[in-house]
């Protein structure tokens, strides 16, 4: 009969690349996780699924891997937090343009 081994592999630069590619039909995905399986008949490998955040962890690395996404959303908030709304960027250039005519 059929037989399936499930395990964790290492991120080789070929899976990186495959995460990186699959990540860019949406635009970008900071949290994803790709499932593959190997045929050991052929050799060869298939890409199953893409998951976003819905991707379940391993119990083994979990500690880890909410610590990189907690890393990861703190670094994203801070990022937001320094860069200038939209509306604060036009706010300040009005005030500007204002303040070019008093003068």
């Amino acid at each position: 009969g059929n037989a399936a081994l499930i395990e964790q592999v290492e991120v080789t630069a070929k899976y990186k690349s495959w995460v990186d590619e699959c990540s860019k039909l949406f635009g970008g995905l900071d949290i994803c996780a790709l499932d593959a399986v190997h045929c050991k008949k052929t050799g060869k490998e298939y890409i199953l699924e893409l998951n976003d955040t819905a991707i379940g962890l391993a119990h083994t690395c979990e500690d880890e891997d909410m610590q990189h996404m907690k890393n990861l959303v703190l670094r994203k908030i801070t990022q937001q937090l320094q860069k200038p709304s939209k509306e604060m960027i036009e706010k300040l250039e009005k005030e500007e343009t204002f303040k070019g005519k008093l003068d």
